[in-house]
């Protein structure tokens, strides 16, 4: 059976969480296996997001984005989060439930093509995995980001001055409640 050899990683640095993933077309079986797409993001500040949350989000990324039209072939999501293989193994009372939900989807879609899909945890220390150092790569600056944080710094400008309105909070502060 052909495989479609898949590698997800997560990481939390310098305040931001990220995601990225590869996805290696592994039916030629040589050692030149074509990558078929790679991707990263960042996702957000760390108080706003964790590692844990990136990698469930980063395996429904990648099956969602895989085609309809894949038959017939091996799937295997490799991870080094060990975490997130035990939550969508065992979706109980887990957080993330959203992402999980999604990855049931698109595994059931994917199997309807008689493709099976196998999630793997791969060492953290195993240097021979070079898929997962590919995934790890830092994502490039996204324009939202870049213009999220001009529209913070440009909201911080339009704010009135603490001169203006000091009658009308202070008739707020006498009425309250009207």
């Amino acid at each position: 059976m052909r495989q479609v050899l898949i590698a997800t990683s997560a990481s939390a640095r310098n305040g931001l969480v990220g995601m990225g993933g590869i996805v290696r077309n592994t039916a030629s079986g040589g050692a030149n296996d074509n990558i078929v797409a790679k991707y990263s993001a960042t996702l957000g500040p760390r108080d706003e997001q964790n590692a844990y949350m990136a990698e469930l989000e980063a395996i429904a990324m990648v099956l969602r984005c895989m085609p309809d039209g894949l038959q017939h072939r091996d799937i295997i999501v490799a991870t080094r989060n060990r975490s997130a293989l035990q939550a969508i193994a065992k979706p109980r009372q887990q957080s993330g439930q959203g992402a999980i939900r999604e990855i049931y989807r698109h595994a059931r879609r994917l199997e309807k093509g008689s493709n099976t899909i196998k999630m793997r945890w791969v060492s953290s220390t195993n240097e021979s995995f070079t898929l997962g150092v590919k995934a790890k790569k830092p994502p490039h600056q996204a324009r939202s980001t870049r213009l999220r944080v001009l529209l913070a710094q440009r909201r911080r400008l339009m704010v009135l001055p603490e001169s203006v309105g000091g009658y009308s909070k202070r008739l707020d502060k006498a009425l309250p409640g009207k």
